[in-house]
């Protein structure tokens, strides 16, 4: 039997949904009905049109929320900016819906403007069980619409392969950005630490406790060898009633481990320019997200100089590599979810804070190799101007 905590999320997020479609509807039947005239005209700059949850308003910049696929709109749109009316492209991804996608799609696709996907990962049996197949025929439609499609990892493009069949439309892969020098201020102002490294983690919803479960399970044995250990999970906010009932929750699960409620911090969900700050207070991050095909939190992360000790898995092995954090093996499956072991995991943790500078280091060369803000702009302004003409 669902409990009223259960009960109550599930009730707000239905509202939330509504409310949010009924807006999505109203923002876009009212621009459509102003330009419905438009015709695609050559344009000497590169632009893109975003598909964001709000559109056609342009992409959050950093000082708004923005989480998930969004992320990556609001870094494109910094060095290609968001044009709705003589756009070089459409650009959406596929983490990003709007409830008028197809007659958005429709749209541009009558004025000639060439539909670019940045594709994540898909729904399978594992994760989101009976009637996957199903939810994946929008992310078919959306590939046989698609004149490009930017996969985030190699592990997204497995994932298609896998799940879906052959990719019908020209593709690459190219790992979400970062702002390197935005993300190098967390090293200056991280702190050293003796025997209170910071153990950072991300916020769960009230279905998926399991994952903070397992890090307060790794933090008890990290506090053998590091008293002073604490975790910090970023996402929850004490003005959500939601959130506060489940830290409340989180709180009590560290008391049945004996581990002091101070040993446990939260920090409130924030906008990019909040971010270096997020990361500064931290050590190490611990990602046990099975089979996550591209995360953001993770591409973060490594910009700041953290080492990631993660669920050998997904696209977070591809994001960490071998030398800036561990992976713990877990099975390979689609058909399951497996959480790595939390003695591995704390051992893993232990091992890099002993030669933390080290690892520190390597997760930041990796950011730089990989992760480069200035060549994602790069490649899709070719990208675009190559659709364009």
């Amino acid at each position: 039997m669902k409990s009223p905590l259960h009960i109550s999320f599930f009730i707000d997020k239905i509202l939330r949904y509504c409310r949010q479609r009924i807006v999505m509807r109203l923002k876009w039947f009212s621009w459509k009905l102003r330009n419905n005239n438009f015709k695609k005209v050559s344009s000497a700059t590169i632009t893109a049109s975003y598909i964001t949850s709000h559109f056609p308003l342009a992409p959050a910049n950093r000082q708004q929320f923005a989480s998930g696929g969004e992320v990556k709109l609001t870094y494109l749109s910094e060095g290609i900016p968001h044009d709705t009316l003589h756009p070089s492209a459409l650009y959406a991804v596929s983490s990003v819906q709007h409830t008028c996608m197809l007659d958005i799609l429709d749209f541009y696709e009558k004025r000639c403007v060439k539909f670019v996907l940045n594709q994540n990962g898909l729904y399978y049996q594992g994760w989101f069980g009976k009637g996957w197949e199903r939810k994946n025929d929008y992310f078919r439609f959306l590939h046989n619409k698609a004149s490009h499609i930017v996969f985030q990892s190699e592990f997204c493009r497995i994932c298609v392969q896998e799940l879906m069949g052959s990719i019908v439309a020209p593709h690459s892969v190219l790992y979400n950005p970062v702002d390197l020098d935005f993300y190098e201020t967390s090293i200056a102002k991280r702190k050293n630490f003796q025997d209170d490294p910071v153990i950072l983690t991300a916020a769960v919803r009230a279905s998926n406790l399991n994952r903070i479960i397992s890090a307060l399970d790794s933090l008890r044995l990290i506090k053998e060898v590091y008293l002073n250990a604490k975790l910090l999970i970023a996402g929850y906010s004490d003005n959500n009633i939601h959130d506060k009932k489940l830290m409340l929750r989180i709180l009590e699960e560290a008391t049945k481990r004996n581990i002091a409620n101070d040993s446990v911090a939260f920090y409130a969900r924030y906008v990019r320019s909040e971010a270096p700050s997020l990361f500064a207070k931290a050590h190490i991050l611990y990602h046990p997200v099975y089979n996550d095909a591209s995360p953001n939190f993770v591409v973060e992360a490594v910009a700041a100089g953290l080492p990631v000790v993660h669920s050998l898995s997904g696209g977070t092995a591809e994001i960490v590599g071998s030398l800036a954090g561990k992976g713990i093996f877990v099975p390979q499956s689609f058909d399951k979810q497996y959480l790595p072991d939390t003695i591995a995991m704390a051992e893993a943790t232990i091992s890099i804070l002993k030669n933390w500078q080290v690892y520190s280091q390597e997760a930041r060369k990796q950011a730089v190799l990989k992760f480069s803000l200035e060549n994602f702009i790069n490649k899709h302004k070719s990208l675009f101007l190559a659709l364009r003409n």
